[in-house]
């Protein structure tokens, strides 16, 4: 089936120009509360919502009027078939996604009452096995336009996609996966159409150097060959970096719900601006103006 889907979607005459690529699964979040601790069984409250890198980007960037297509895996299974119905209900082309008889992946995590994470396990078994298989419609003719790496994809996968030659004309926008998995930075230095999008923690284990803050982060980005970043640190002020200068930006003040996800929708909503024309100071507010909606709702506009 799977080849049979590949095969159609290589006929394709016009190329997809928005692409999502990585992880797609359901989230379980753990709500507590009161702050628990090591060993500790609180009260709270346990949802599941669609989750991943990549189809949480796929899904804000639906609502802002795009079609995405998404490449990802999911297994034929109750979970996997639940997703994919909602995904495409809500816009996303879902008709790329990879399928096999393991298991849809998961991610857990347990927040705090103030919304911040205390602990959290994703595993992305089954998208780091599929390996090149989820590609889709990569290789069949060149995409010009914006392809979404999530670096949940096995190092192999990365490696393929950001030498492939139909990706030659494309931006490219990568978010980190996991703090337990390296993100390899290396393999996106000295390519001009790149963005990250990274913590100043996340940028600080990349790098192996401390960075004071997000101009600072940003700024040792460029200098690693980074055509472009943008640095976030909670509430304190977001730095987006590239050759033309550096803009900055404080995240508006809310009250904190849930952060699982905020930082997918705030790239998604770079990514649309980026896409409709914004300045990069426009672009940068509106990013930011989406993560704070997200924040202060706990993510309840995707919740199932």
């Amino acid at each position: 089936m799977w080849a049979r889907r590949y095969a159609k979607r290589a006929r394709m005459t016009t190329p997809p120009d928005l692409i999502c690529i990585g992880a797609a699964h359901w989230d379980v979040i753990a709500r507590a509360h009161q702050s628990p601790t090591c060993g500790d069984d609180v009260p709270g409250q346990v949802i599941r919502r669609p989750g991943g890198v990549a189809l949480n980007v796929a899904l804000a960037l639906a609502e802002l009027g795009e079609r995405p297509v998404l490449l990802a895996y999911t297994g034929r299974d109750e979970p996997g078939d639940t997703l994919l119905r909602l995904a495409a209900k809500r816009g996303v082309d879902i008709g790329s996604v990879a399928r096999g008889s393991a298991p849809t992946d998961a991610y857990v995590t347990i927040e705090a009452p103030s919304g911040a994470v205390v602990a959290a396990v994703a595993d992305c078994r089954a998208l780091e096995t599929a390996g090149c298989s989820i590609l889709g419609p990569v290789g069949a003719s060149e995409v010009d336009g914006d392809v979404v790496i999530d670096t949940n994809l096995a190092p192999a996968t990365l490696k393929a996609l950001v030498g492939h030659p139909s990706l030659t004309g494309a931006r490219l926008a990568v978010l980190p996966a996991s703090n337990g998995k390296p993100l390899p930075l290396d393999l996106f230095a000295g390519r001009p159409d790149v963005t990250v999008y990274l913590t100043r923690l996340e940028t600080e284990r990349a790098l192996g150097r401390p960075c004071p803050d997000t101009i600072a982060a940003a700024t040792a980005l460029l200098e690693h060959g980074l055509a472009r970043a943008l640095v976030t640190d909670g509430a304190e002020a977001v730095a987006l970096a590239d050759a033309g200068g550096m803009v900055t930006a404080t995240p508006p003040a809310v009250a904190v719900k849930g952060t699982t996800g905020a930082g997918d929708v705030l790239a998604a909503h770079h990514i649309g601006a980026d896409r409709r024309g914004l300045d990069p100071k426009g672009a940068l507010d509106a990013a930011l103006d989406a993560a704070a909606a997200h924040i202060s709702s706990g993510g309840s506009e995707y919740d199932r």
